[in-house]
């Protein structure tokens, strides 16, 4: 699977010592502690204890991921085309001149305010999302 994918992550989810070495070979696997034994789940990056683990696992916490992801460069492209835009209006205003209007540790601070804080709240409060429908934590 890994040779055709073109670079794409692999996930291999197993239950069974007969599934140990495409868990291995997978980037990321899952192994599934059950009724054929743990040496799935010794050989995995994750043990579960049960397949309704699964949902949780990759619509509460994958798809989040991705889009969170998203988020963040998007952020980062938008607040550094809003910096130059300011920069380059300044400059036009002052003669092209050299003079900064606005000192360095403003620019720090415009970074970590735009980056920082927008992102943790919206990985905080934002949820796509509904938990409920794919299980709960029982």
């Amino acid at each position: 699977m890994k040779k055709f994918s073109n670079g794409k992550t692999i996930l291999a989810i197993g239950d069974g010592a007969n599934d140990v070495n495409m868990i291995q070979q997978a980037d990321i696997g899952f192994g599934l502690m059950g009724k054929e034994g743990n040496q799935a789940a010794a050989f995995a990056d994750y043990a579960i204890p049960r397949y309704k683990d699964l949902r949780r696992v990759l619509f509460w916490h994958g798809r989040p991921y991705g889009y969170r992801l998203i988020n963040l460069v998007n952020f980062v492209l938008y607040k550094a085309m809003i910096k130059s835009a300011n920069n380059y209006g300044l400059q036009w205003v002052n003669g092209f001149s050299g003079f900064q209007a606005v000192e360095g540790l403003m620019h720090v601070l415009f970074n970590i305010t735009m980056t920082v804080w927008f992102n943790f709240i919206v990985s905080v409060y934002d949820q796509d999302v509904s938990f409920a429908k794919y299980g709960t934590l029982e």
